[in-house]
């Protein structure tokens, strides 16, 4: 019994050295941008009640997110970002059974209860040929934003082609996003869910910062995959179990660096080419001086990690909780087929009866 006893209350997680060194390095990465730019960040996960991570990582606080942004609200304007295909198809969050426009409305009311004003809201991928009653829906969305929260969402338009490197063959294909005005202030990016578009927010930042001569930059807080654990660690599979849905199968590692994964592959090409073509001064930017995808991001998420058998056991019962409910959804007409098999062909052979 006491071995038992023990092994209970072991911390698999350290939360606060997690928390402290994640907004130690935001802060550094804040402080490279050069005189004259904006520093943009990408708020990675679910900003709070993050219920994934604790299943994962046994000892993470699920509201350790909306702490960080807590320390970080002083320094920056924070924009809410959703994605109009979210909420047209519709999606729905599953660990709150919410659809988007409401998980959207949830997130800013438990920012502002946390002391967290939202000073912009984006809707992004909004298609010119959408349907009379698709867009009705988008304007209740709209309306419900302003008339109950204050807070009015600029429309982004739907660019054909993205995220790949052709675009920007184009001419200014960012123009016609509106520029959000920061008050000279940073600006950082959180979204009620993966997929809302919160890089391609962030490229229409940094090009019209470009184009007035501002030397901006960007930084990626990401929680997963965690960059210094290897692309079959569980925690990982865990996160490709997770977002399925969004197609992410492959998460690559860099020899002798990091893993990513697949998506942040070809966003890191599509920065790379942004900021050759269009940067002022890449020579003194610290994007120009970046050699592959997880340099654009912050993730300490290894250093928090303090029992990593016990990481890895919670981390596979995750896997098999996700497939199960995938299941479910399928069943109810609310999820892809083809999510199952995306998640499948991503895990290791010897994992693959967590999905059957």
């Amino acid at each position: 019994m006491i071995g038992a006893t023990a092994r209970e209350t072991v911390i698999a997680f350290d939360s606060e050295r997690y928390l402290h060194t994640q907004l130690t390095e935001i802060l550094r990465r804040m402080d490279q941008t050069p005189a004259g730019g904006n520093t943009y960040v990408e708020f990675g996960g679910k900003a709070y009640d993050d219920q994934h991570a604790a299943r994962v990582l046994p000892g993470y606080d699920p509201n350790l997110k909306l702490r960080l942004l807590g320390e970080l609200k002083e320094h920056f304007e924070i924009v809410v970002v959703v994605s109009a295909r979210d909420i047209l198809r519709p999606r729905l969050r599953g660990d709150t059974s919410l659809w988007y426009d409401d998980e959207t409305i949830r997130l800013i009311n438990c920012l502002d209860q946390a002391g967290i004003r939202v000073h912009h809201g984006v809707l992004t991928m909004v298609h010119e040929g959408i349907s009379t009653e698709q867009r009705a829906r988008l304007n209740r969305f709209l309306q419900k934003s302003l008339s109950e929260l204050g807070i009015r969402f600029v429309q982004h338009g739907f660019i054909e082609g993205y995220p790949s490197v052709k675009i920007l063959n184009r001419d200014h294909p960012f123009a016609e996003s509106p520029w959000l005005p920061g008050n000279d202030r940073p600006m950082l990016m959180v979204s009620p869910g993966g997929g809302s578009g919160k890089f391609g927010v962030i490229l229409s930042q940094l090009w019209h910062d470009f184009a007035a001569g501002h030397n901006s930059a960007y930084v990626k807080f990401e929680t997963f995959p965690a960059f210094a654990l290897a692309p079959d660690h569980p925690v990982n599979l865990a996160f490709v179990a997770a977002t399925a849905d969004l197609g992410n199968t492959v998460m690559p590692a860099y020899s002798g660096g990091p893993t990513t994964y697949d998506k942040d592959v070809e966003n890191f090409r599509l920065l790379q080419a942004l900021i050759n073509r269009s940067c002022p001064d890449p020579s003194v930017n610290p994007m120009g001086q970046m050699r592959f995808a997880p340099e654009m991001g912050v993730n300490r998420l290894h250093i928090g990690i303090a029992d990593d058998a016990a990481v890895q056991q919670a981390a596979l019962m995750e896997i098999s909780r996700r497939s199960q409910r995938y299941r479910e959804e399928i069943a109810r007409g609310i999820e892809c087929k083809n999510t199952l098999e995306h998640l499948a062909q991503a895990l290791p052979i010897t994992l693959r009866h967590l999905v059957s």
